[in-house]
Formats: C-alpha cells, sequence, structure tokens
C-alpha cells in the first residue's frame, strides 16, 4: 500500500475531506492533491499531516506489515527520533539538533530511547535472510538505532566501515568480534579497530 492509499484510507476512516485536512495542516488543495495522487511521495511536511490524523509519521510514510486501517491508532507512540542519511550519522551523534534542517522528517517509535537515537532507512539486501531463517530485514525497512547502547553478542548494530555506515549483525566468538550479514551472499568481516559503532538497532519499521 501506498503513502496516497494509506492517507486516503485514513481519511475516509475519520471521515475528512482533503479539504479540511489541507486546512489542518496549512496546505494548498494542489499540494495535498500531489500527496493523494501519488505525485509527491515524500512530503516535507508529513510530520503535521500524521500529527492531524493522530498515526505514526512513518507508518503513514513507509507502511507497516499490517494494512488494517483501524490498527493504526493502536500504535503507541513514546517519541519521534529523526530519520538520518549515511553521511548525517556522525555529525548528528556529535551535534544532534544541530544536524538537523526544517525538512527532516521524524519517526515516532514505541518505547522510550535517548535522545540520540535516530533512524536510518535500509539499503540493499545484506540483511534479507535466505526464506528458512526467522529474522531478516528488508529494502525500505526503517531500523531505529540508539548510540547509547553497548552490543552484545548478536545485536543488530550500525557500524562505520570505509565512512560508510553500514547496517549488520555483531558476533563475538573465541575472543573475535565479526561483523555478519544475515545474507549469506556477503562476506563475513572482522571487526578491526578503524571500525566506529554508531549504534544499536532498537526497532525496526517494516515496509509493507
Amino acid at each position: 500500500m501506498s503513502l496516497a492509499k494509506r492517507l486516503g484510507a485514513l481519511l475516509k476512516e475519520k471521515k475528512l475531506s482533503g479539504n479540511a485536512l489541507a486546512k489542518k495542516v496549512g496546505l494548498t488543495q494542489q499540494s495535498l492533491w500531489e500527496i493523494t495522487s501519488g505525485k509527491t511521495k515524500q512530503p516535507r511536511n508529513i510530520g503535521k499531516i500524521a500529527e492531524v490524523l493522530g498515526v505514526d509519521p512513518g507508518w503513514l510514510l513507509f507502511g507497516e506489515k499490517t494494512n488494517a486501517v483501524q490498527n493504526i491508532s493502536s500504535y503507541e507512540i513514546k517519541q519521534h527520533v529523526p530519520l538520518l542519511k549515511g553521511e548525517k550519522i556522525k555529525e548528528f551523534c556529535e551535534n544532534m539538533n544541530k544536524t538537523l534542517d526544517k525538512d527532516t522528517i521524524f519517526i515516532g517509535i514505541q518505547g522510550k530511547a535517548s535522545d540520540k537515537t535516530f533512524a536510518l532507512e535500509v539499503n540493499g539486501d545484506s540483511m534479507t535472510a535466505p526464506l528458512s531463517t526467522k529474522r531478516s530485514f528488508f529494502e525500505g525497512d526503517i531500523i531505529i538505532v540508539d548510540p547509547t547502547l553497548k552490543p552484545e553478542n548478536g545485536s543488530f548494530i550500525v557500524i562505520n566501515i570505509n565512512n560508510e555506515p553500514t547496517f549488520i549483525q555483531y558476533v563475538h566468538n573465541a575472543g573475535k568480534t565479526y561483523l555478519k550479514p544475515l545474507n549469506p551472499q556477503y562476506p563475513t568481516l572482522e571487526m578491526n579497530k578503524k571500525m566506529e559503532i554508531n549504534g544499536v538497532v532498537i526497532q525496526v519499521i517494516s515496509k509493507v
């Protein structure tokens, strides 16, 4: 289900017209039409739209595994965290809000996390496991990462490898630490001192 379809279903569920939503959010009717028609796929004011509709902006923008509109309101949001691009992670962890601009998208999460917590979109298929395994992550999923936590054996982490934030599994075995993709087509790496852990994954918002 696309953003446009989720938004349309919400308007129908809440018996709210497009014009009424546009007024509440401060959008022109043309801008709202571009969103509901699917022309605009990542509107800058998604946070305000989600707030007015009483839903999680991450769900509205990317979707979750459930398509049931009635389940949307049951997603209990405790905190909002910024959705970052890879190159912004280190700067955000050091300077936090100074890194963010007015176009930053915030994602609602369940439970409380540190104020340094951020969201990151999964790229590629290195963490997509074979169908026979239980845990798997897909391109487009949103992972929630807390930089204040220390990884344990088996944790999923984001780590800087050659100046590139990489989503991978942290494995400690026989006194050594390895970085293991869930997709066996990618190589397992031995961790070294040049690699910097950006944080531990605490939640995932799965794309439909």
